[in-house]
């Protein structure tokens, strides 16, 4: 069977909506628009991702500003939900790990003390084989899923993009996407009410969505024309990340290095960060690995001018390993060892009896 192509349009109310991985403006617009950064958050668990994202776009090129702009966001499968967050979700993950790793090192200068030598390791039809869905409210947003089959439909997408008011991308960069397939967020931002044009800044809010994925995922790879943005990544997960991949993940985002990877929670998280733990995906998690990607721009142009993200055969997912330590923390492997003690002590008790009965 041919993959599935999923192609999602959100239609913003105001100027309040989130914009994302891909900024783009109208077709007619003389200028263009950049993103100074992307903040971000990532919480997986069993084959499910939260993602939070929020970027700082701003236009270029021209004294006149935009009626609109547009996003697109490509996630691995269909989203489950969406929601919306307050920004603060962003420093609470970065303060989270800043504390994480301050623990760590008080407890590496502990054992020093003590010569420890252990070490810390838009709908309608005319599209060819399109389905389209009804429409679905959430919050300030009206989202669309259109659903199509087989990598020839990027074509039928890229139409869809230019009969909408986006402007069409390039088929080759979009043929990963629709091989492996993706489903495309696209989402449109209006001026506030009154107002006939965007602001040359935009402040956007943070935008929650859902999907399945089995490695946690970032959606780096649509954002190649989209100058050489900083990043602020939190990735939150019930296992931890691979290291012997993590380092090539952090080269590949040119993100400092940190002292430690891996560094876990005991306890509640509180605050944002701890509204996202509570979603029912998440609710048998007992610790959360943290690990910090900050970077101050990935997207360096070479000689000839072209973006490193360009470059990119594949976009950004975060191997896992089994977190070893969970069969022992579980409240299962408690139980069925209080069982076998209780059961061992009857059978002790009860032998002495039988062998006198058998005497007797």
């Amino acid at each position: 069977m041919k993959p599935a192509i999923r192609f999602v349009v959100c239609m913003a109310l105001s100027m309040s909506a989130p914009l994302g991985a891909c900024c783009m403006v109208p077709t007619s617009y003389p200028g263009d628009v950049d993103q100074n950064r992307q903040d971000v958050v990532i919480l997986h668990h069993d084959g499910h991702q939260e993602l939070v994202i929020r970027v700082a776009p701003f236009f270029k090129g021209s004294d006149v500003l935009p009626e609109y702009c547009a996003w697109v966001l490509t996630v691995p499968s269909k989203p489950t939900g969406y929601g919306e967050i307050s920004d603060a979700v962003f420093g609470e993950a970065q303060r989270l790990y800043q504390r994480l790793e301050a623990e760590r090192e008080r407890a590496e200068r502990m054992k020093s003390a003590t010569n420890s030598n252990d070490a810390a390791s838009a709908a309608g039809g005319g599209y060819r084989g399109l389905n389209i869905a009804d429409p679905i409210s959430v919050g300030p947003f009206t989202i669309t899923e259109v659903t199509t089959e087989g990598e020839e439909a990027v074509g039928e997408l890229n139409r869809y993009l230019g009969d909408n008011g986006f402007p069409k991308e390039d088929l080759g960069h979009m043929s990963y996407f629709a091989r492996n397939n993706f489903t495309f967020l696209c989402i449109k931002i209006l001026p506030k009410q009154g107002m006939k044009t965007l602001g040359k800044h935009l402040d956007l809010p943070a935008l929650r969505v859902g999907f399945e994925t089995k490695s946690p995922y970032y959606p780096g790879k649509f954002s190649s024309q989209q100058g050489n943005f900083a990043l602020g990544l939190t990735l939150l997960t019930s296992d931890p990340v691979d290291e012997s991949e993590i380092r090539a993940i952090r080269e590949r985002l040119n993100a400092t290095r940190p002292r430690y990877d891996n560094l876990w929670t005991e306890g509640k998280l509180g605050g944002e960060l701890e509204k996202l733990t509570l979603l029912d995906s998440f609710s048998d998690v007992d610790r959360w690995y943290v690990n910090a990607f900050p970077s101050l721009g990935f997207n360096e142009k070479d000689g000839q001018s072209k973006p490193a993200i360009a470059g990119w055969t594949t976009d950004v997912f975060f191997p896992l390993t089994v977190d070893a330590g969970a069969f022992l923390r579980s409240p299962w492997l408690y139980g069925v060892l209080a069982l076998g003690c209780i059961a061992a002590a009857i059978w002790i008790v009860k032998r002495p009896k039988a062998q006198l009965g058998e005497q007797g």
